[in-house]
């Protein structure tokens, strides 16, 4: 199953390189303009259909490549490989500003992008001096593990498409199809270093079916994301998300709802893949400079990746002008490259022999160093687990029902009936922002939203349409709030949240556990805010939800 000698096989190829290209492809394609839902696969198809010829080409420049200096002169070749270590250089800053924006937007709010990437390069450039074939074993073992969890997502995923989001259809023109086509091809512009890594493989002049079938499989997965995208948000609702893949992640639940956002370890193995592409760009940058004899400059090389980061992080420049500058000069010049070494081929029929590649990655790692909560440890934290928003008087009014943790996790004692005080917090304000605020203002505790089960609308707010969307588009727009939140409606909105850490442990725990344990819960009856937003983006009614009523101490669904 493994290969040795320093050579890997075609079936470790095939999972490096999905494994490179999966977790980027992912979090960043589905949320390009021209690409959406439909029109995206007819893209996805047209794009790949060129690049299937492209890689055949590839494949045969193998020996082209082994020599630079024969094959280009030694002036050119040197000039050839410092036009590719600027395209590393430029990829490595792309795939550290995705890195640096997700682990600070989903898994640790607010971590300090300098520390992010800091850990990112010195993690991945470490890993980049293992042998090859360690690399193709790492690929070879976690391969499983992560196609199959984001195939469980998937098909989990399906449940929330709704058939009337797949009939909306984008207009579709020459100039669109085109371009996007172009994209797709242009996003794949890594595999043109597939000749400086084929003489590492068995059977290099064979390789070219491998690499097609990889690239076929993420076009397929590409495919399939387009189109449970636009069934789960429809087509306008796209247009408002930055990472809709997580988007979408965060509204899937596994049955029996044990483990609570379990989106957080979906997310976990899309940027294990975006690691192992980073690792990708510190092996190429020493194999580059290995061509030319340069092997002293490969930490100069990594450093320059890790600064380009940096100063574009400090600068605010957005990782959108990546593809742009892809597509309009690197893609141009490497056709170009290729062209010229295919006209020089017969020249260079000698084999040389490649030096011991060397890469690795410790990007998991990674994972387990940043996967604390950034300064703000758990103590500190408020973590209401239902939340109330109402609209009276031209203000918000929310109410964050924080459960009384001692009690009931069985830590400490109750206090005597009548001696308790409410667990709610009232704040009002002109909008949930600066309710936000000022709840940081007058708390010793931070503000965590990551655990709310619950929303309770009042219906003031819902009969606000103007206020209501405000709302919303608030709430999408927060990173914490998962789309899988369940939404009560209720005109007793301070009666019922009275009762939180009272007559009640935690209410929202106590709605949902009304909804769903029953021997035959009713599904329908489970509204989440993600249908909100779907209902808000496409123009349509908002659901109805269950009503909560409070009757005394009791609290009653209808």
């Amino acid at each position: 199953m493994f290969a040795d000698n320093q050579k890997i096989s075609h079936r470790q190829l095939f999972r490096q390189l999905v494994m490179s290209f999966l977790g980027i492809y992912l979090l960043c394609i589905p949320g390009w303009q021209s690409l959406e839902g439909r029109r995206g696969v007819l893209c996805v198809g047209i794009g790949l259909l060129f690049l299937f010829f492209y890689i055949i080409y590839l494949v045969r420049l193998n020996h082209s490549y082994t020599n630079l200096d024969k094959t280009f002169g030694k002036i050119g070749g040197r000039i050839i490989v410092l036009v590719y270590l600027s395209y590393l250089v430029f990829t490595g800053i792309f795939l550290l500003r995705i890195i640096a924006a997700v682990v600070a937007r989903f898994l640790v709010t607010g971590a300090n992008a300098v520390m992010v990437m800091g850990l990112a390069v010195v993690f991945c450039y470490l890993g980049s001096g293992q042998g090859l074939e360690r690399r193709g074993r790492m690929a070879e073992a976690v391969f499983p593990l992560v196609v199959g969890a984001l195939f469980l997502m998937f098909f989990l995923a399906l449940s929330k498409v709704n058939l009337g989001y797949l009939q909306q259809s984008a207009s579709v023109s020459w100039p669109q199809l085109g371009w996007g086509s172009y994209g797709i091809f242009c996003a794949f512009a890594p595999l043109i270093l597939i000749p400086f890594t084929l003489g590492t493989v068995q059977k290099p002049s064979s390789a070219h079916g491998v690499i097609i079938e990889a690239v076929g499989l993420l076009g397929g997965i590409l495919s399939l994301t387009f189109i449970l995208l636009q069934g789960t948000f429809g087509l306008p609702g796209l247009l408002y998300k930055s990472f809709p893949m997580i988007d979408l992640m965060s509204g899937v639940n596994i049955p029996g709802d044990f483990l609570e956002r379990v989106d957080v370890f979906w997310i976990i193995f899309l940027m294990f893949s975006v690691l192992f592409a980073l690792g990708s760009v510190f092996f190429y940058q020493n194999e580059l400079l290995s061509r030319v004899h340069w092997e002293k400059g490969r930490l100069f090389a990594a450093f320059l990746v890790l600064a380009g980061g940096l100063v574009c992080a400090h600068m605010g420049v957005s990782a959108r002008y990546y593809g742009q500058i892809l597509e309009r000069y690197y893609i141009p010049v490497f056709l170009l490259i290729s062209l010229i070494a295919g006209l020089r081929l017969g020249k260079n029929e000698k084999k040389a022999k490649w030096g011991k590649a060397l890469i690795g990655i410790l990007g998991l790692i990674l994972l387990f160093f940043l996967n604390g909560c950034c300064g703000v440890e758990p103590e500190n934290r408020a973590f209401p687990l239902i939340v109330s928003i109402d609209y009276t008087d031209g203000e918000y009014k929310v109410i964050y029902g924080i459960p009384d943790l001692s009690n009931t996790t069985g830590q400490g004692k109750k206090e005597e009936s009548g001696s308790q005080e409410p667990r709610v917090t009232v704040y009002t304000g002109a909008s949930i922002r600066e309710i936000e605020e000022e709840f940081d203002k007058s708390q010793k505790n931070y503000l965590d939203l990551g655990h709310v089960k619950a929303f309770m609308l009042g219906d003031g707010l819902m009969e606000n349409k103007e206020a209501f969307t405000k709302c919303l588009a608030y709430l999408e727009n927060n990173p914490t709030i998962a789309g899988s939140i369940k939404v009560f409606q209720s005109s007793q909105v301070e009666e019922a949240m009275s009762l939180n850490g009272n007559e009640i442990d935690s209410l929202g725990e106590y709605l949902i556990g009304i909804l769903e344990n029953k021997p035959n819960p009713d599904r329908k009856a489970q509204v989440t805010i993600q249908k909100f937003y779907n209902a808000w983006h496409n123009q349509e009614e908002f659901p109805k939800v269950p009503r909560v009523n409070v009757r005394g101490t009791q609290v009653y669904l209808e």
